[in-house]
C-alpha cells in the first residue's frame, strides 16, 4: 500500500481511497515498447476520431484496429482471439493466466505478438492489477473471519479466475474454505470456471455454478453471505441498475461481510485503444464520485466504502463492508 487518504464527500460524509503499487511480470523495457506502439494506436483513433467503433461480427473495423488484430495477415494469434473469444469472459483468461494462455488456441500455440499485448498492454497489467486487490481484499476478510468457512457469490463470474486465485490463497494462507456461488448468462464461461476450479483442488462441493443474471441471486436469505463479488458485472450496469442491486444483495451480507465491485475510470490512459481499437462493448465508464453517488443513493453509509486504485489508474476497486 503506497497511500491512503479520507475524501469528504459534498454533505460532509467521509470514505477511504487507497493507492497501491501491484507488481507485475516480464520486462520492463519489453513493456515500454509495447505501450509505446499501442499509444501511437491510441493517438490514431484520438486524430481521426470519425473512425467507426469495430463491430467484428459485423465486418466493421478501422485502420488502427486492424493493425491491433494483424488484419492484414492470416491466422494470427491476435485474430483467433478476437473472433473466438472477443468481448466474452474467456477472453480475459489469457491475460490472466500468461502460463496457460494456449488453453484457449489451436494447439496451444500464441504467437510472439498476442503474448506481448497480453503480458505488456495495459490493459492485460490492469486486469491482472485489479484482480490482486481483489485477492487481497478476501484474503484480509478471512484473516478477519472466526470460522473456517466463508460463503460468497459471484455475480457475472465469467470464468471465475480471480476468485480461484483468492480461494487458493485463503486455502493455502489460512487453512480456510470459500464455498462460491457462481451466477453467469453464459454456460461456456461457467464450464470454464468449473473446470479451472477442478484444477485448483478445490473440491465440487464448493462450488455451485448457476446459469443466470443477478436477480437470480436477489432471493437468497437474508444475511447469509459473507463475500458478494460482482468485479466484472458491475461496470456493464446502468446507474439505476447498480442501485437495485445494492440494494438488493446489501440484505444478503451479513454483518462484516463485504461487497466487491470494480468499475473502469473515465480518466484512465489508453481509454481510445480500450473503447475503438480493441473494442469492448459496453462498459459504463464511472468515476469515483460516480461510484459514492451509487452507492449512497442505495442507502450505503460512505464510511463503510474504500476505494482502491493502483498504479495503472484504469480500475477503481470498491469495497462495501456491512457493520
Amino acid at each position: 500500500m503506497r497511500d491512503v487518504r479520507q475524501v469528504r464527500t459534498e454533505s460532509g460524509q467521509t470514505f477511504e481511497v487507497r493507492r497501491v503499487s501491484v507488481g507485475d511480470i516480464g520486462n520492463p523495457e519489453e513493456r515500454a515498447v509495447v505501450h509505446a506502439h499501442l499509444q501511437e494506436l491510441n493517438e490514431l483513433i484520438v486524430d481521426n476520431s470519425e473512425w467507426p467503433t469495430p463491430n467484428f461480427s459485423k465486418g466493421i473495423s478501422n485502420p488502427a484496429s486492424d493493425i491491433f488484430y494483424q488484419s492484414h495477415l492470416s491466422g494470427t494469434s491476435m485474430q483467433y482471439w478476437r473472433d473466438n473469444h472477443m468481448p466474452g469472459a474467456e477472453a480475459l483468461f489469457p491475460l490472466q493466466r500468461l502460463d496457460d494462455a494456449g488453453r484457449l488456441f489451436p494447439g496451444g500455440f500464441v504467437d510472439s505478438h498476442a503474448m506481448d499485448i497480453f503480458t505488456y498492454a495495459i490493459d492485460s497489467i490492469a486486469i491482472r492489477a485489479r484482480g490482486s486487490i481483489h485477492n487481497s481484499l478476501l484474503l484480509i476478510k478471512a484473516s478477519e473471519t472466526e470460522g473456517q468457512i466463508l460463503h460468497a457469490i459471484a455475480l457475472g463470474a465469467g470464468a471465475g479466475v480471480p476468485n480461484i486465485d483468492a480461494t487458493v490463497h485463503v486455502r493455502d494462507q489460512l487453512r480456510k474454505t470459500i464455498r462460491w456461488r457462481e451466477y453467469d448468462l453464459s454456460y461456456k464461461s461457467l464450464q470454464t470456471s468449473v473446470e479451472l476450479f477442478k484444477e485448483a483442488g478445490i473440491p465440487d462441493d464448493d462450488v455451485v455454478a448457476i446459469r443466470g443474471d443477478l436477480k437470480k441471486a436477489y432471493g437468497l436469505p437474508t444475511e447469509s453471505a459473507d463475500i458478494i463479488d460482482m468485479l466484472g458485472l458491475w461496470e456493464y450496469l446502468s446507474h439505476e441498475r447498480c442501485v437495485v442491486a445494492l440494494r438488493s444483495l446489501y440484505k444478503i451480507l451479513k454483518p462484516g461481510g463485504i461487497m466487491v465491485v470494480s468499475n473502469m475510470l473515465p480518466d484512465r490512459p489508453q481509454l481510445e485503444l480500450n473503447q475503438k481499437v480493441i473494442s469492448w462493448p459496453g462498459v459504463q465508464l464511472r468515476s469515483v464520485d460516480e461510484l459514492i453517488d451509487i452507492a449512497v443513493e442505495a442507502g450505503i453509509d460512505p464510511s463503510c466504502i474504500t476505494i482502491t486504485k493502483s498504479d495503472d489508474a484504469v480500475y477503481a476497486v470498491m469495497e462495501i463492508r456491512k457493520p
